[in-house]
């Protein structure tokens, strides 16, 4: 990754999120035009922040039927030659 698409990188989150000031703005803008690879990133982190905008914070309130999250371990099958630790 180019010093220019690393500095791009560091200003996506402002960015997407409306925060620069003109001159940042237009430089990420003309970036992302002529970086594929860096509009490509732009693109997989914005589909990312709207996915989680759209979690409905109610699923995971306290108090809540369903749990918010699931340990991984309880569902991951044991690696080879590992015993399963929840399973004792």
């Amino acid at each position: 990754m180019s010093a220019a698409c690393q500095q791009i990188a560091e200003m996506l989150s402002e960015f997407l999120d409306g925060e620069l000031g003109d001159a940042d703005l237009s430089a990420v803008t003309l970036h992302l035009e002529g970086c594929a690879d860096c509009a490509r990133f732009a693109a997989e982190l914005a589909a990312t922040v709207a996915a989680l905008h759209r979690l409905r914070t109610a699923e995971f309130s306290r108090g809540s039927r369903t749990p918010a999250a699931t340990p991984w371990r309880s569902t991951a099958p044991p690696s080879p030659g590992r015993s399963n630790p929840s399973c004792s």
